[in-house]
This record gives structure tokens, C-alpha cells and sequence, in this order.
């Protein structure tokens, strides 16, 4: 009996040690490069970029992005991302679109805070961290993506004032 019970035990360690020696390779040997921000690429900060929209980003923000802002299409929207901190969840995005991705932002989110003064009409939600603005032929979303932003809403609002200019 005390060998079957030893026997139990035995099995889940060598299935642990086996599961630990299959997941690792050896330790990079070479020293880990600083991350700096390194100059906006010249696709991103383009004229006609959705990236260059804001060309103060850092500066509204109040801190230096890690890398370049980054920018991609979905659909006929135009979103760019300016990544702050090391992580990468940690973002500023501004995205801009057809005016029925103001209507597809409020089905979604439901109503939201009206913001008088934004646009022809603009919308917050607090639980998001989403400001959806809709101008003329388009709309434009501000997603903040921070921890640490003292007023978040007021932010956005502002992110959204220079995108309009």
C-alpha cells in the first residue's frame, strides 16, 4: 500500500519536471537593448495619416510615447495608436471614420454623456473611456487607455478639439 501511495506522489513531479525541462531553452545571453521612442515613421506621420491628425499627442498627453505612433485601417476607418509605458495596453487611439461609426458607437455603448461643444454632437462613456464625436462627413473616436490619467474625459475632449482643427 505504501508504494502505490508513493508511486502517486512520484507521478504528477516527474510530469511537472518533464512539462518544465520541454518549456524552456536556454537564457539569452546578450543584454537586453534600453527601449526608446524611436522617430515617427514617415507613414504614420504622413499628411492625410489619421496619426497626423494630432501631431501634439505627447504634448496633450503630458508624457513621451514609447515607440511611434502606429496606424491601421479597418473598413474605411482610420485608427492610429500612440502607445505609452512599457505595456503595451496602455494606449491613446484616435480613430476616424464614416459618420455611421458615431450611430454604431452609441448602439453599442447605449446613449452616453452628452459633451456640448465637441463637434456636432459627442459622447462619453466613462466605463469605456471612449469619447465618439461626429463632425460633418465624419466621426472620430478617442479611446484613453491609461491608468493613470487625472481626468480622462477631459482629455479626450481635447484630443478631439485638435483632431477637429
Amino acid at each position: 500500500m505504501t508504494s502505490a501511495i508513493r508511486m502517486r506522489g512520484v507521478r504528477p513531479l516527474l510530469l511537472s519536471l518533464c512539462i518544465v525541462a520541454s518549456c524552456g531553452g536556454p537564457a539569452p545571453t546578450s543584454p537586453t537593448p534600453a527601449i526608446s521612442a524611436p522617430a515617427p515613421s514617415s507613414a504614420a506621420t504622413a499628411p492625410g495619416s489619421v496619426c497626423a491628425i494630432v501631431a501634439d499627442m505627447d504634448v496633450l498627453v503630458g508624457r513621451t510615447a514609447v515607440a511611434a505612433p502606429s496606424s491601421y485601417s479597418v473598413g474605411s476607418s482610420e485608427r492610429c495608436l500612440w502607445v505609452y509605458l512599457t505595456d503595451p495596453s496602455r494606449y491613446v487611439a484616435l480613430t476616424v471614420g464614416e459618420p455611421s461609426s458615431h450611430a454604431d458607437t452609441i448602439a453599442n455603448f447605449g446613449e452616453g454623456e452628452i459633451i456640448d461643444g465637441v463637434g456636432e454632437d459627442a459622447r462619453w462613456w466613462v466605463a469605456n473611456r471612449t469619447l465618439s464625436v461626429i463632425d460633418g462627413d465624419r466621426s472620430l473616436q478617442v479611446d484613453l487607455q491609461l491608468d493613470d490619467a487625472a481626468d480622462p474625459r477631459a482629455l479626450a475632449v481635447s484630443i478631439a478639439q485638435a483632431a477637429l482643427q
